[in-house]
């Protein structure tokens, strides 16, 4: 189904907009020295003293890189859109799906991110 331009200018628009934030998401928490922590979820909820017990700066730079990993996979996403190719547009969903996934599986399993005691 073909989209009108104003419908197109809009999806890039957003599109855009969403990789501008994630982005700057991820370079916060890459740069930040842990700083912005507390952009991520579930860490942002806990307690200080269990907050305490995790390495800030190498939690907050995986999810930075996790972030900054995820704009090829909607960029993709966009080239397929744009020239019709399902193909290109189902790689780049699933890419998008397993990526996530596989992160948080990485991240919470090991003690990975926990200090050393």
């Amino acid at each position: 189904m073909r989209m009108n331009p104003s419908e197109v200018i809009v999806a890039y628009a957003i599109t855009g907009a969403t990789l501008l934030l994630l982005l700057a998401i991820g370079l916060v928490l890459i740069l930040g020295n842990g700083k912005g922590a507390m952009l991520i979820a579930g860490y942002n909820t806990m307690r200080k003293e269990k907050r305490e017990k995790y390495d800030t700066k190498a939690l907050s730079r995986f999810v930075g890189w996790l972030c900054i990993a995820m704009i090829p996979c909607m960029l993709l996403t966009l080239v397929g859109a744009h020239f019709e190719l399902g193909w290109l547009i189902g790689g780049g969903t699933a890419v998008s799906i397993v990526l996530p996934i596989g992160a948080v599986i990485y991240a919470n399993t090991g003690g990975r991110f926990k200090k050393g005691e």
